[in-house]
Formats: C-alpha cells, structure tokens, sequence
C-alpha cells in the first residue's frame, strides 16, 4: 500500500495528474466543489467569479479546505514552493484544479512570459496577493484566454478529434495548455460572466477517505465561501461531492449515495421496527403463532412479487428509493386483510350451529372476507395507480409500485390466509391444545381461553368476553345502542365499548368534523396548484450543504 501511495504522489508531483483520466474520469473519486453566484439565477448576473473579490473568497475556502485534508492527510502533497532542494522539504496538498489555480498560473505566466512546467502544482502566491494583481486588464486578458480555451473545448466534446483542435494552434496548444478541463458554465461563453463553476482537489482514493470526506460534509467543516469571509458573499453556500460523474450525474457512489445508503438503513430500521409491531397486533388478535406467521409471509411475499410484476411485466427498470416506503404500506393494508377475514371467520363459527364443518363454515365466511378485502385492495390500488399519470418519474414509479403491492398483498391473502383459517379451524375443532394454534390453548372454534364456549353460548354477551371481534352490522347497532342508553345489565367487551364511545364523539362533531375536512381540502388543492414544476425529472434528495 505504502509503495502505491508513493507511486500516486510521484504521478501527482510530476504534474501529470491535472487533466488526466486520474483527474476526469467518472470513476476517480476525487473531492469536487461547486460554486454558484448568489445572483446566477436572475436575468441580467452582476456578480463573476472572475470579479476579484469573488476569486479572493472562492481562494480562502479552497485554502481552508486544502488545510483540512492535509490535517487528515486525505491529499496527495508535493514540495511546497522552494523547499524542493531542503533535505525533508515542506509538502502541501496538490493545489486544486479550479478558476482560482488557473489565475495564478496566469500572473505567473505574465510574469515570466512562460508557463512554467509545475507552477499549478502548489499556490505560488497567497489569496490576498492573487485579489490585489487581479487588476482590470489582467481580469480582461484572462478573459479573452478563457473564452478562447472553452471554445477549443466545446468543440472536443461536440466531437471534434483533439488533435485537429491542437493543429489549429489555439489556446490548449500554445499560451495556456494547463487548461485540460472546462471550469466555466456555458453561458460564459455568451455573456462574459462566470456563474457556476467548480474545483478538483486531488484526494486519496481509498474507502477510508471517502468515508471520512463524507462525514466532514456531513458536519459542515469544509469551508464555503460566505463561511470563509465577513459581510455579503458573492457566492451561495457551496456544494461538496466525491467523483465528475458523481458530482453531475449522480451515477457512481458519491456522497449522494452515501447519504441516501445511510438514510436507508435507518429506513431499514423503521421497517424492521414497523413489522414487530404488526406482528404483535396480529398476535393479539388472532391469539395464534399459527395466523400471525402465515400473516407475516402474506405481508413479506408480496414485496417480491410486486417487485417481479413492477420490473418483468411492466418493465421498469429504473427503482428509486423512495419505492422502499412500500413496506409500510404493505404492512398496514396486509395487517388490515388479515383482520378482517379472521373476524369474518368468528363471526360465522359463532352464529353458526357448533356442528358445522369447517368446509360449511368456509363456504359462508370466505366470499365475505374476500369481497370485504377486495374493495379496500383495489381501491388504495387504484389510488397509487392514479398517480402514474404524474410527470415526475419518482413519484409515478413509487405510485406504479404501491399500487403492485396492494394488490399482490390481496392476492396473497386469498392463497394463504383463507386456507390459513380452514388449517388452524380443523385443529381446534380436533381439540388440540398445542400453543401453536392458539395461545388460548383451549382446544374450541372460535374461543379463547378467557371466553365462554361458542358452541354453548353463541353470540355471547357474557361480561367476561373481552375477546375483540367486530359484529355484524344490526349486532354492532344493537351493541351501540346498549352503550348509549347505559343500560347497566349489559355489559360489552373491550372493543365493543371503545368503538361505542369513539362513535358518541364522532356523531356529535360530525357537522363541524365535516366542515374543517371540506376547508382543509380547499385549502391543500389551492395551496398545491401554486406548487413549480420540478426543475428536473429526478431531483436531487441531498439537503442543501
């Protein structure tokens, strides 16, 4: 490792690294700023980077992020100037590739009348000095050099072989060839003014460094220029990432994906968090390890399956992030299905005859679930379906992938909880008193240790039935009614009394319950309708730093 690094250092020192596939290419992860004028997005910019307080703070913060790296030894340093013939010579980061290297090698060259072979390598001159040379005609002339040196190389990237561009004798072949890269936005080109523009730091390329310059960014230290100076600033905060590609298009692992990969993993978290929790309402319901499992995997299973119809059958490729909010989603809807057919099924063995099989019992209860569990799916399906019609691809994409996995979460329902109940009925009926099927232990249809028998005691009222399932429509009514009237002899379970006391409230503030929704939704659609377009189709998810 030890001789590899030497290796790097001598090819950064020999000055061979700036311009290079070390220092260009998308998979050099090299540290990237970007710069943008406070006023780059208004009509008519008064304010360059080539102005030369603009160019003083956009030095400072370059300077005090090249004291931070060398701090943490995360660059590649070379002899500082004039201490190449000492014994054990001074060293200083590589100075970056950037608008403010380029001037000092500028009023170097007007020094000399030549560039010499390594004056980009480490500052010649301090901030300060570059502001005060930076005179009117030396800003004009510089200029001129930098407008014929992006021209040479718009011309490269519109396709023109850089040997014919060399052999026309321009900028890159003769006054300036320290200039290998653009650092200038393209309306320089029209206007004269620079608004955007970038610095390359020549930093290690190792996991290590590119973990530790994420977590600096993370914390703020690199400066930006309106933290590096007092008063006004002629720059908005700058922006810091780790690779070109990373940088402009986000497809290689920068800090973009770091952040995004850390913010996973906490969303990981929630889920993990969220499917307990799940679980252990389920368990509560059902009593039974047996339901919840076969619950669980109807949940979990329709993830893939939502994934394998949203990527083969659909073809889309493309899976943002923010599709992995799926899981949430499918745990509320797949808990909610389960609920549901598991309260069908007591309510049919309760009203019932006991001697009923469970085939019978199937028969009546499973086309209610599946009818019940049906217009929730396709509905909430429906829902994210709806917004594919959106033109922003993240959104549409995470609507398309909701909408999957709704409806293969019903699908799923039908194919494992269904039989799931006609299993755990059949044993219960054959008096098994494993905890496995119900932690009642109990070994009757429908009842819970705790509850009276169903078979003796059908549609019970008994005050020690604190089992919480969901009557029927005229039994709940019945129920409700009992509860507002406080008849005092009848006593209902647990459920039973919250949802009578929730509806007491509910029914009395429906009329200003009612009104507030009606307001709130006006006022979400206005406020949403005065919403900009999204300035790209993926936007950016890193918080302004």
């Amino acid at each position: 490792v030890e001789g590899r690094l030497l290796e790097e250092n001598e090819f950064h020192c020999s000055g061979n690294w700036h311009g290079s596939d070390n220092m260009m290419s998308p998979g050099e992860l090299n540290l990237n700023s970007v710069w943008k004028t406070r006023d780059a997005d208004s009509d008519a910019p008064t304010v360059s980077v080539l102005d030369a307080d603009a160019l003083h703070e956009l030095c400072v913060a370059e300077e005090g992020t090249l004291r931070l790296l060398e701090e943490r030894n995360l660059c590649h340093k070379c002899p500082a100037e004039g201490g190449e013939s000492s014994p054990k010579p001074p060293e200083r980061c590589v100075q970056p590739y950037s608008l403010v290297g380029l001037a000092r090698v500028y009023l170097d060259f007007s020094d000399n009348n030549i560039v010499r072979p390594n004056a980009h390598l480490v500052p010649s001159m301090s901030c300060d000095e570059l502001r005060d040379r930076w005179t009117g005609d030396a800003k004009a002339q510089f200029t001129s050099i930098l407008t014929e040196c992006s021209n040479d190389m718009m011309m490269i990237a519109d396709g023109m072989p850089k040997e014919e561009v060399l052999a026309r004798g321009g900028c890159l072949a003769s006054a300036f060839p320290v200039m290998t890269a653009p650092v200038v936005d393209r309306q320089f080109l029209v206007t004269g003014i620079v608004k955007y523009t970038s610095s390359i730091f020549a930093t290690k390329r190792d996991h290590a460094t590119i973990r530790t310059l994420f977590e600096m960014d993370r914390s703020n230290l690199f400066p930006s220029p309106d933290r590096a100076t007092e008063g006004a600033s002629a720059f908005e905060d700058g922006l810091y990432e780790v690779g070109v590609n990373a940088l402009y298009a986000t497809g290689r692992q920068g800090f973009y994906e770091m952040y995004l990969m850390g913010a996973l993993t906490g969303d990981v978290a929630i889920s993990l968090a969220s499917m307990v929790v799940t679980a252990l309402c389920i368990m509560f319901h059902t009593r039974s390890p047996f339901l919840t499992l076969l619950g669980l995997a109807q949940i979990i299973f329709a993830l893939p399956l939502a994934y394998f119809v949203y990527y083969f059958v659909c073809g889309l490729p493309f899976f943002p992030f923010i599709n992995i909010n799926a899981v949430f989603v499918v745990f509320a809807l797949g808990a909610d299905d389960i609920f549901v057919s598991v309260d069908k099924w007591k309510m049919k063995r309760r009203k019932l005859p006991p001697h009923y099989t469970t085939e019978q019992v199937a028969a009546a209860a499973l086309p209610d679930a599946a009818y019940a569990t049906f217009v929730t799916s396709i509905t909430t399906s429906a829902a994210f379906f709806a917004s594919a019609v959106i033109k922003v691809p993240v959104i549409s994409l995470f609507g398309i992938c909701c909408g999957l996995v709704v409806a293969m979460d019903y699908v799923l329902s039908i194919l494992l909880v269904f039989p799931a109940l006609c299993i755990y009925d059949k044993r219960l009926g054959n008096g098994s008193k494993s905890l496995w099927w119900s932690l009642a232990g109990c070994g009757e249809r429908g009842r819970a240790c705790g509850t009276p028998s169903m078979s003796s005691v059908p549609n019970s009222n008994n005050e020690d039935d604190e089992e919480c399932t969901i009557l029927p429509d005229p039994e709940m009514a019945q129920s409700l009614g009992d509860a507002n009237s406080g008849d005092a002899g009848s006593k209902k379970g647990c459920c039973h009394r919250m949802l009578a006391f929730h509806y007491k409230i509910l029914h009395k503030l429906r009329w200003p319950l009612l009104i507030l929704s009606l307001a709130a939704i006006a006022a979400c659609a206005s406020v949403a309708m005065r919403f900009p377009p999204p300035a790209e189709p993926d936007p950016p998810f890193l918080p302004k730093s």
